[in-house]
């Protein structure tokens, strides 16, 4: 017969075991090249990209032009928070130089995940969802 507590260690165990290989799942996307998947057109849009180093992320709109600078700071190994340092689009946006973007992600497999994303702005919270795949 087993006791409970022998069980209860195995599935403690067993769950740590996971968190550790879902942090290291996440630290895949530490750094690279991403690109946004569009729910709309079913499939990811290589002009949307996001470069991302240790430390900035740059978001690219090949079509458009635009390219947006943040600061970025990692604050548990699968949740960052962006903050908007420059911007070279002309008309005003939601989001302004100095706001502050809350993310986490998910890994999906190797080189997809999906990412939650919060925005508060006026006293109002903003949530978005969405998937990336890295190609570089």
């Amino acid at each position: 017969m087993i006791k409970p507590s022998l069980i209860l260690i195995v599935i403690f165990v067993l769950s740590q075991g996971f968190h550790v290989a879902n942090f290291q799942n996440c630290n895949r996307f530490k750094v690279g090249n991403f690109i946004y998947f569009q729910q709309d057109k079913n499939t990811y849009n290589k002009n949307l990209l996001a470069v991302r180093t240790t430390d900035q992320q740059i978001n690219i709109d090949k079509e458009k032009g635009d390219t947006l600078v943040y600061d970025l700071t990692w604050t548990t190994p699968c949740h960052y928070q962006l903050i908007l340092k420059s911007s070279n689009v002309k008309s005003v946006g939601l989001i302004q130089v100095g706001d502050t973007i809350n993310v986490s992600l998910q890994p999906v497999n190797r080189r997809i995940f999906t990412y939650q994303s919060t925005f508060e702005k006026s006293g109002e919270s903003m949530h978005f969802e969405g998937k990336m795949r890295k190609v570089k």
